[in-house]
């Protein structure tokens, strides 16, 4: 680990190095360039074009990414490296300091392997803060103090701004710890609880994988037989082919994603599952399936429509019925944007404002961002309570029987950049304190949750926020840790 006070440190560091012949990685020469171009409007705007990769802007425009690059230099004033974290050669964290704000800013930055080491990855989060960071790394001896430190490192979190949301960790049936913080609307005002509704991002990949794992339990599917099979009117038959449910559900597919410009400018056209596919079934493989993992929204959203074909329902009568009643989720589901639902916490967002930092509470609500209606591959919406009954119906095999259940959370594919992480089939496994867990995370504009599980000591942590990625699923990965701990 390297400690760096000032960006002037860095570039003497870097000079020194190449006299020395000393190897500064590819990253980290791409991170000091980065800071450099925050300084002027010009200058940021040309460095996001030629050294972003193009599949970046899928989910962000050049001129979006180069507005945040600047909004960092002028909300900070004088930027300064507190901390540089080389990952390897192609990754690098940065927590960064400025002379107008008393927070930091973590910033992680990936590139490809190869020259001329395009940007592929980059994003920024504010750091959490010393006191919360105290608190969640420091051991605790028992279990009420490991609670109480969570409690108060969430308290803290909310206090500056970082976390609005609600919070809980249980074991089997008995809940350990639970909260709520910030506000669920603004207008008009309603504070969050223990019962709001939160979107979920992503997490809705698990339901649609025990859907078709349900169905594969039926003698209804297969998970090696090409969907060609289940959607011959599927417009690109030559790559229906190729793909199985195994890799849509694996992210093994190479299909890629649907979100984008196009998306934003047709989304209200939306009606059906099947209308999505305007947005990726004409575009090549990314890979061919099963080469490599690469994450698709596209892939499990087909996996969505499967489970209609087989089931002979739509996919939202059949999670109704076979994932959420079964599991007794009483205040989950996937409403239409412009469906009103009482106690849904309304997302806050500050993408794309002046306030990276995040000095100030988040005000701008996310709507404008919303898919039209939350599907198989994310969206949706539900409450602690819901997802603590889903983890313990999922645990006592009331969804998918004892084989079936190791089927769909036992890990298939190594997830590149993440230690001892692998994706199972629409779950993540990965150790988390030396301990097997799965789950799924989630975020978007104005929401961020994750749900990690502990099979063996029953263990269960969620955490659901109205705010911005990615601080509520780290501050719950965190947590979970401190708690798997023996």
């Amino acid at each position: 680990m390297k400690q760096i006070t000032t960006r002037a440190a860095l570039l003497a560091i870097i000079a020194v190095a190449a006299l020395m012949a000393v190897d500064v990685s590819p990253a980290e020469t791409k991170l000091l360039a980065l800071l450099k171009a925050a300084d002027d409007d010009e200058a940021a705007a040309r460095f996001v074009e030629q050294h972003f990769d193009q599949g970046h802007f899928q989910h962000a425009p050049a001129e979006s990414i180069a507005r945040q690059i600047r909004a960092i230099a002028k909300q900070a004033g004088e930027l300064r490296i507190v901390k540089l974290t080389p990952r390897g050669t192609d990754q690098v964290e940065a927590v960064l300091g400025g002379s107008k704000v008393r927070g930091q800013l973590l910033m992680r930055l990936a590139v490809a392997a190869e020259a001329p080491h395009r940007i592929k990855g980059w994003g920024t989060m504010p750091a959490f803060g010393p006191e919360v960071d105290e608190l969640l790394a420091a051991g605790a001896a028992t279990e009420a103090e490991r609670l109480a430190r969570i409690r108060r490192a969430l308290e803290s979190a909310a206090k500056i701004h970082r976390f609005s949301g609600a919070m809980l960790i249980a074991r089997g049936e008995s809940v350990l710890f639970e909260a709520a913080f910030g506000a669920a609307s603004l207008d008009p005002p309603q504070d969050n609880t223990l019962r709001t509704m939160f979107h979920l991002g992503s997490m809705p990949k698990m339901f649609t994988a025990i859907a078709v794992l349900q169905l594969v339990q039926q003698g209804k599917l297969r998970l090696d037989v090409p969907i060609s099979e289940y959607l011959p009117d599927y417009p690109n038959q030559e790559q229906a082919r190729k793909i199985t449910l195994h890799h849509l559900l694996t992210h093994t597919s190479g299909l890629g994603d649907y979100f984008g410009r196009e998306f934003d400018e047709k989304k209200g056209t939306i009606r059906r599952l099947e209308d999505y596919y305007q947005f990726f079934a004409a575009k090549p493989l990314r890979f061919e399936p099963g080469e490599r993992w690469s994450y698709s929204n596209a892939g499990i959203h087909l996996a969505g429509i499967v489970v209609e074909r087989a089931a002979g329902i739509s996919y939202y009568e059949y999670v109704q019925r076979h994932v959420f009643d079964r599991a007794g989720m009483k205040s989950t589901g996937n409403n239409r944007v412009e469906e009103q639902v009482p106690g849904l916490a309304t997302g806050y967002t500050r993408f794309n404002t002046p306030d990276v930092f995040n000095v100030e509470p988040a005000t701008r609500s996310n709507l404008e961002t919303l898919p039209p209606r939350g599907g198989p591959a994310g969206g949706g919406y539900s409450t602690l309570g819901d997802l603590h009954s889903f983890a313990r119906g999922l645990l006592a095999n009331r969804l998918l029987d004892a084989k079936h259940t190791e089927l769909l959370t036992s890990g298939k594919v190594a997830v590149p950049g993440a230690a001892g992480a692998k994706y199972a089939y629409g779950f993540e496994e990965m150790p988390v304190g030396g301990v097997r867990s799965i789950g799924h995370s989630g975020g978007a504009p104005g929401m961020n949750a994750m749900l990690r599980i502990f099979p063996e000591s029953g263990l269960i942590v969620v955490i659901l926020s109205n705010y911005d990625p990615p601080f509520a699923q780290i501050f719950a990965q965190r947590a979970a840790e401190l708690m798997a701990r023996p």
